[in-house]
């Protein structure tokens, strides 16, 4: 009886899973491939500069719009961070800007372009705030990827 149940139970997670897999467009799933794709590159460009991968999320934003919620990050005063930001073949220009916990903007890239890099180093040990802006983007939603590199 319990193997029975077992298998039901199995089979029930195997169809749901199915079933939840049909409701991701292939295409948001391809602009996730390409931003993972660059933050790869950029990863290894890092580690030939002596920086070493420190976080990373992605993410997805509408042409001429920013995240409800900015990315929190703990950086560590003393330690040089690079912040890059990336985003998929949809997107001809990302920016990035970092916060401090006040809102006030401490650096950013804002420049005409898909790669915007951030380089910063923290007096103070604290929670900082990364802002990215979809500026270009001829397919809503646009992938989005951001890297923190520290050395």
């Amino acid at each position: 009886m319990k193997q029975n149940r077992s298998w039901l139970w199995k089979s029930a997670f195997f169809c749901l899973g199915l079933s939840l897999g049909f409701f991701v467009p292939a295409s948001i799933a391809q602009s996730t491939d390409q931003v993972w794709s660059q933050l790869s590159n950029q990863s290894t460009r890092a580690a030939n500069e002596g920086y070493a991968r420190f976080n990373y999320i992605i993410g997805y934003l509408d042409h001429d719009s920013e995240p409800v919620n900015n990315w929190p990050v703990y950086l560590t005063a003393g330690s040089s961070y690079r912040i890059v930001g990336v985003c998929d073949n949809d997107c001809t220009d990302v920016d990035l800007s970092l916060e401090d916990s006040n809102r006030a903007v401490l650096a950013s890239d804002v420049l005409n372009d898909d790669l915007p890099i951030i380089s910063f180093a923290p007096s103070t040990s604290a929670t900082y705030w990364i802002r990215p802006t979809m500026a270009v983007c001829s397919s809503n939603p646009c992938g989005y990827g951001i890297a923190v590199f520290v050395r």
